[in-house]
């Protein structure tokens, strides 16, 4: 028999867990869910991470418009905690703290804030628990498939009618040499237009050869690399990021999540409280690694418990870091490996 208390507790504690990090737009949801809301929701293995996430805000959007269908600042709540708002600027790798601390700014509503979506969300999460323990819902509309052309009707088959061969007309004696005079023309026309082609060739590769041999002299550093100063940096694709190394310039800096629900790390190109300063211009995922130049003071930084990363001192620390491409380059000293040891080692900017 099941436990229907159980139940409940256990799909509100894994609706909570997706709404956490970036929702409903995280990478890899599937793995996010819990057993009972795969079945609940009717997940299948062979759905992709695309399809899976259209399932999961089709089925939010449900419980929103059944639940909360006369409570507007419910159904705010419950959009940006889960990360189905439908705005770019909400959805595009946000944490749940920042989210909810978005809808009083962006729709300038009174009595709508990040206290009152977070209390408004505890509600929310029973609500939903309960709907889908007592009336479990139904599956999401699969899309209808266009109906496929129907094929023409065949022609109807007609007997091929046989050929009437026509004897070969023979030349007349008299025109003969005319045709002979004809060809050897053309002979000798093809033999002029070969033998200019051919002049015209040698001359373009020789045109296209002299700025070749040139190129490779001005250029000494061929390959994906970019030119700072008198060093090379060499440029590495890896994951979300290009991430650059500087051999020999810099301290080592290994990028650190604190242990938390995404392994993303947002890098900025200024450290002030500016609008501009604050607006991150690259990701690093954790464990990768960068070369520090050298360390400054700047805009205070948090680490979010409350998304399960470790608790650690607020940072007005900021390290400059070897960049390329528009990337940082700038990082908080929270969100790196072993960072007193780090600062200890850089010079001031």
């Amino acid at each position: 028999m099941v436990d229907v208390d159980r139940l409940k507790e256990s799909i509100r504690v894994a609706l909570s867990k997706l709404s956490q990090g970036h929702g409903v737009q995280r990478i890899n949801l599937k793995a996010a869910l819990s057993d009972d809301l795969i079945r609940l929701w009717q997940i299948r293995p062979d759905h992709g991470d695309d399809h899976v996430r259209k399932i999961v805000a089709w089925q939010l959007e449900q419980l929103i418009k059944r639940h909360l269908s006369t409570a507007e600042n419910e159904q705010i709540a419950a959009r940006y905690s889960f990360n189905i708002t439908g705005k770019p600027e909400v959805e595009r790798e946000r944490n749940l703290g920042e989210r909810q601390r978005m809808p009083s700014l962006l729709l300038q509503k009174e009595g709508v804030s990040a206290r009152s979506i977070q209390d408004d969300m505890r509600n929310i999460l029973d609500v939903f628990a309960k709907s889908l323990v007592i009336d479990p819902p139904d599956p999401m509309p699969e899309p209808e498939q266009p109906a496929e052309p129907k094929t023409p009707a065949a022609p109807p088959k007609t007997e091929p009618v046989a050929a009437v061969q026509q004897e070969p007309q023979p030349v007349p004696p008299a025109e003969q040499p005319k045709v002979d005079e004809q060809a050897a023309k053309l002979q000798k026309r093809k033999k002029v237009l070969i033998g200019s082609g051919i002049a015209g060739a040698l001359a373009l590769i020789a045109v296209i050869a002299i700025p070749l041999s040139l190129s490779g002299e001005d250029n000494p550093n061929p390959g994906n690399t970019a030119k700072t100063g008198n060093s090379q940096i060499q440029t590495t694709t890896t994951g979300d990021t290009s991430a650059t190394t500087a051999e020999g310039e810099g301290v080592p800096m290994v990028f650190d999540d604190l242990d938390g629900g995404e392994p993303i790390i947002q890098v900025y190109p200024g450290v002030s409280e500016s609008k501009a300063d604050k607006l991150y211009n690259g990701t690093f995922r954790d464990g990768q690694t960068v070369y520090a130049i050298c360390k400054t003071k700047g805009r205070t930084v948090r680490s979010h418990p409350e998304l399960g990363e470790r608790d650690v001192p607020p940072s007005d620390d900021w390290i400059r870091f070897h960049a390329v491409a528009g990337i940082g380059p700038y990082a908080t000293a929270i969100y790196v490996g072993n960072p007193a040891e780090l600062l200890a080692q850089l010079p001031d900017c």
